[in-house]
């Protein structure tokens, strides 16, 4: 499960500065994210998703008695996807930005802000 005292949504982030730093500020940074991500790695990540998702359609067919474990997992996820949602319109944003500033159409690129 998640670490207690980290919130859903900061483990996000940290996970997404994580893989951004590691494209980003290594030579080969796609090359050797593909290395890292050895077979048995995945497989575990599989798994976890399966779990994660088995563990979550028992919470939603027992939606009709509202618990607090039901509601605790359901907060969980939307935290996860609200920050998820957030962070990629921010990555988006800033993609787009910076293909713009290359192209030197700054004024385009404060209106895509706005």
């Amino acid at each position: 499960g998640v670490a207690a005292g980290v919130g859903a949504p900061a483990l996000v982030e940290v996970l997404l500065d994580d893989l951004l730093d590691l494209v980003l500020h290594r030579a080969h940074g796609l090359a050797e994210l593909l290395l890292l991500v050895q077979p048995l790695l995945l497989l575990d990540l599989l798994l976890l998703l399966l779990q994660g998702a088995l563990y979550g359609l028992g919470q939603w067919r027992g939606r009709r008695r509202s618990t607090p474990q039901h509601e605790g997992v359901l907060a969980l996820g939307h935290g996860v996807v609200a920050e998820a949602g957030l962070l990629w319109r921010e990555l988006v944003a800033l993609v787009l930005g910076g293909v713009l500033k290359v192209m030197e159409v700054d004024g385009v690129g404060e209106l895509l802000a706005a």
